[in-house]
This record gives structure tokens, sequence and C-alpha cells, in this order.
């Protein structure tokens, strides 16, 4: 008797190449959890002979092209999708300082090299360690080039997948003051100098840790801030929490949370085409991969009462079948759970930077979409494709907003300067703690914008959205990957 294979029995996996098509020595493995397929393998293309002949009959025809491809929907996790969103942004993370180390003492970390990228009164988030007490929020108190000190911990021999990250800085006692003025917020110091916590200008950080003493008396100043100009005694902000007010923080030590970096670089050098081997696992000996995939297209998708899902679109060179799966390297799935658009959100933004005024307070659908004009490029004497084309870098979509006031209608006619900003906060990992992403587009147009009106139901003002790179900035599209943030901030 024939068996029918199940779908559920299938795994995806995927491995970046060393160049379109062709996979490193030891390609590293990732193992994806998608929820449906929508597109996977290679479609042929068949020409007919069409002969004018007396038979009346077609003549068998010529196989002339393939095209490969991949697409799935898989939902928007807290872990293994972060290395694909490079790809996506033709870009590499800004990672802040993360090493593995290789020994625990009762005052230490111990590294290979690059310790001193650690500065004293850093915050270092510390995770993978078999004795719990050695993993969790450290204040760094020293540092050199192969060791990072801390109070508490225990001496250990870490598992290899342990690591200690750089996640914030921890100021002295009254040493950082919050400035507001004219609707302008600005961080202030006396000892620390801001240009040494490697903030860019467009990024975002958290200011306050979880204990009083550690955050701004004014609960409304504790929150995420987008930095507009870093100098070394003063940080100037152009996005903070509605209803912040000066404080001078008497007494505090103020924390700030910071994370890894992506953006959709200006600069040329830094924008990088990656490509990837997908491989879908269907029974034993019985693989087929998707070559040379492009990351096309990929959509987030954020519906109230749901899951945050993304859809993603790869374009390949070729597919192929295999009784053998591709060797090397093969990660397992990291402990990691899904954001959802319930709990999950802990800011989202539509603001009119023309009118200095919220858009909309709460919204029914958001999605972002960005396009990289993913093409093969065909050749005589070549099926499939022999190299990957791209185009520009977009980013568009929708927002379906409750509607609240006129003045909404009236910034998509005047073709005001309007921005989205949303960000998700979730616990997460072996240690349950708080992880987020920042999703940051800073210059957009709105179109549509007429409003819907059903019977029974509230008003909607659904809009599209249209990216461009932003004036300052510089980019279209950024994202912060928070490795840590406090209880605060879900």
């Amino acid at each position: 008797m024939t068996q029918v294979l199940p779908s559920n029995a299938t795994g995806l996996s995927i491995a970046e190449e060393q160049t379109p098509g062709s996979l490193p020595v030891t390609p590293i493995w990732t193992p994806l959890e998608p929820n449906t397929y929508s597109d996977f393998g290679g479609q042929v293309k068949l020409v007919a002979r069409d002969p004018i002949n007396s038979s009346r009959q077609l003549k068998r025809g010529v196989l002339t092209d393939l095209d490969a491809a991949a697409s799935f929907t898989s939902d928007f996790v807290t872990g293994s999708l972060a290395g694909l969103m490079q790809g996506f942004m033709f870009a590499d993370w800004r990672y802040k300082t993360s090493l593995t180390d290789t020994a625990v003492s009762g005052t230490q970390y111990t590294v290979a090299s690059g310790g001193a990228g650690f500065l004293t009164n850093d915050l270092l988030f510390a995770d993978g360690h078999a004795v719990s007490g050695n993993n969790g929020l450290k204040l760094v108190t020293a540092s050199s080039g192969t060791t990072v000190s801390a109070s508490g911990l225990s001496v250990e021999t870490p598992p290899a997948s342990a690591t200690i990250t750089r996640v914030g800085h921890q100021g002295a006692s009254g040493d950082i003051t919050l400035t507001v003025s004219g609707g302008v917020a600005t961080l202030g110091s006396t000892t620390l100098d801001f240009t040494t916590l490697g903030l860019i200008p467009g990024e975002w950080v958290w200011v306050g840790g979880d204990s009083a003493g550690l955050q701004f008396a004014t609960a409304a100043d504790n929150g995420f801030y987008r930095v507009s100009t870093v100098a070394a005694h003063a940080v100037v902000f152009d996005r903070q929490p509605s209803t912040s007010v000066t404080d001078t923080g008497s007494g505090k030590t103020i924390q700030i949370f910071f994370g890894h970096v992506l953006k959709n670089e200006s600069n040329p050098a830094l924008i990088k085409l990656r490509t990837y081997c997908i491989e879908r696992y269907i029974a034993a000996s019985q693989y087929e991969y998707i070559n040379g995939a492009g990351p096309n297209t990929l959509a987030v998708n954020i519906k109230k009462a749901d899951k945050v899902t993304l859809d993603l679109s790869f374009k390949g060179l070729t597919a192929t079948q295999a009784t053998v799966a591709k060797s090397g390297t093969r990660n397992s799935l990291p402990s990691q759970v899904a954001f959802n658009a319930s709990s999950d959100f802990s800011r989202l933004r539509l603001y009119d930077d023309t009118g200095a005024a919220s858009l909309a307070t709460y919204v029914d659908e958001i999605k972002l979409t960005i396009d990289n004009g993913i093409d093969p490029v065909k050749a005589v004497s070549a099926l499939g494709g022999i190299d990957i084309n791209y185009g520009d870098f977009k980013v568009s979509g929708s927002v379906s907003c409750f509607f609240t006031s006129i003045t909404a209608i009236q910034a998509v006619l005047a073709n005001d300067k309007v921005s989205l900003d949303f960000a998700m906060v979730a616990k997460s990992g072996s240690q349950a703690l708080p992880v987020g992403y920042l999703f940051d587009v800073p210059q957009l147009s709105l179109g549509d914008g007429r409003l819907k009106a059903e019977k029974d139901k509230p008003l909607m003002l659904p809009v599209t959205v249209d990216a461009s790179a932003h004036d300052t900035y510089n980019h279209t599209l950024m994202l912060v990957n928070f490795p840590y943030l406090p209880v605060a901030a879900l």
C-alpha cells in the first residue's frame, strides 16, 4: 500500500550562501517554523511546437525555463527570524558588544577578546549559563580585553552557547537629567560621556529601570525615546513619551537600555545582497532545495486579537531535489514566543510631523511590506537563473485607524510628512525576561483617507502608506532588537 505523507511531517531550514547558488564549506542551517506555504519549488515553462501540418495536432513541447521560489508565512517570534531580517534589509545588524564567555569566576566573565567593549557601569545581559545566578542583568564594575567584572557571580565553565551582551548603561547618582523644552526632550549628564554608548541618530532607546531608584520620579518620563543627536553630555530626542516633563534625576542612578540596530543603509558600501539555500524536508531521504534564493518581499501583518505574522517571499536561481540532506551545522530552535497584537505592543504611533499631532490613538490593522524587487537573471544556455538582480528598497503598506478627528483626513489631503513607529515587547528565552523589537518608518506619505462607515460599527479611516528616505536620517526603515528590557517596558 502506498503511504500518504502528511504535511505536518515536513520541516524547513535555511542557510546563508557564500555567493548566489553556492553554500560555504560548512553552512549553518537555521530551522524555521512556517504556518503555511504559498509557494515552494521550481515551476517549469513549456513551449509547444505548433508547426503548420495537415494533422491539425500540436507536437510535443520543449522545456524553456524554470522559476524557483519559496514563500511562506511564519509567526513573528522573538528569536529565530532576527538573522533573516538583515537579508531583507540588505544590511548588517549593527550589534552592540556581544561575546561568548569561556569561564566565570566569583567576580568576572572571561572572554577570548573584546572585553574592553564593556565599560564600567554598563548593563550586561548574560544568557545560556548553567548556573542560573550567572545569567540575567549585571552591572559592569570593570573590564579588560579578556575579562568583564560584575558582582554576584559563581564559578562555572559555561556551555558553548553562553553569551554576555551589552544592553545598557547605569548613570551615577544624580548624574543623568531630563529636560523637556518646546516639546523636545534632552538627556543631560555631568560625568557620563554619551558618545561612548554607541548610539546613532535615528536609534531608539528605553529610559528607566524597574525600581524607583533606577528611573525618573515622573512616571511619564520613562519609556521609548528616539535619538536625534548625540554629544558628550547631551542626547537630544525627537520622539519621546507624549507627556514627558523635566526631571533632575536627583538621587537616582538612571538606567538607559539600547539594542542592536538594523536599517537600510544609504552608503552603497554598506548595502549587502544576501542569498540563501532553503531546504524543505519532505520525508526520510526526500528533500527539496531552492538555491540562490534572494529575499524579495517581507510583510509584517498586525491584526487585532491575533498573532503578529510575517509573509516571507524569496526568488531563487534553481530548484533541486535530493535523497541526502546537504551537510553543515544544524542549529536547534531557541526558546521563543510569538508576539501578539493584544498585549505585546508597548508603543504605537502614527504621527503627523508637519502638523505635530498624533493621527491615531488606536488602529484595527497594520500591514507593512518591504519589497526589494528581486528578479533572477536569465540567459541562453542556462535553465533557471544565472545571477540575482534587485531594484530599489521600497516600504509600503496600509493602516486601518479608528476615526477620532477630521485632522487625520486633512493630513492625507495636504500630503503631510507622517511617521509610523511601533514597539513589541514580550517575555521570552530560558529566563522569561522581556525582549523587544521596535519598527520605525520615519517618513511616509498617506493615501486613500476616505472614511469607512458601516451600520452598527465604528467609523474607520483606512490609509495607505508609502515610505521614503528620511530627510535627516537617510534611511527608510529602522529596526531595533532589544535583547533585554525592564519589566516596565511590557
